[in-house]
């Protein structure tokens, strides 16, 4: 299995991390591989829905000129 190092890590911020893991009861590692999936997870979903919101603005239905809005016919389906 592939392993990652990081170098450079301030000093209060390690013993931030470490104390969150200790107190979620989990190791620095299993803490930090926990912390760094859903990063990625979030990443990945921000991006789908960026996906998404482009697709329905490049698919959306624009109704001619001079179509009649929804009120306007509901109220001569009424009629």
């Amino acid at each position: 299995m592939p392993s990652l190092t990081m170098t450079g890590v301030p000093e209060d911020f390690y013993q931030h991390l470490l104390s969150l893991a200790q107190s979620h009861q989990y190791s620095l590692e299993e803490f930090t591989m926990m912390l760094l999936k859903q990063a990625v997870q979030v990443d990945s979903t921000a991006t789908r829905q960026q996906q998404l919101l482009t697709a329905m603005k490049r698919d959306r239905f624009v109704p001619p000129p001079g179509t009649p809005d929804s009120l306007e016919l509901l109220q001569e389906v009424r009629r």
